[in-house]
């Protein structure tokens, strides 16, 4: 297969981060927390290019996923 003719697959996960701020220094952030949902699973398998299928389907798209989000309450609908 050509570089052209190459086609990227991906199994990519969600992260949402919370910032926790400190209103009496000016709201700085003082701690940062990281939240992964992903399909621990799928991702391992994904790992394979011969065990791919078994991974289970990829994510939506970007574009797809903004039109699921709510970004006023940070939540996919």
């Amino acid at each position: 297969m050509s570089t052209a003719e190459q086609v990227t697959y991906h199994k990519p996960y969600l992260v949402t981060t919370v910032f926790t701020t400190d209103p009496n220094d000016g709201n700085l952030i003082i701690s940062q927390t990281d939240e992964f949902e992903t399909d621990t699973l799928g991702l391992l398998l994904y790992q394979v290019p011969l065990l791919r299928p078994l991974a289970g389907p990829p994510a939506d798209s970007v574009d797809i996923l903004k039109q699921k989000c709510d970004f006023n309450k940070c939540k996919i609908l």
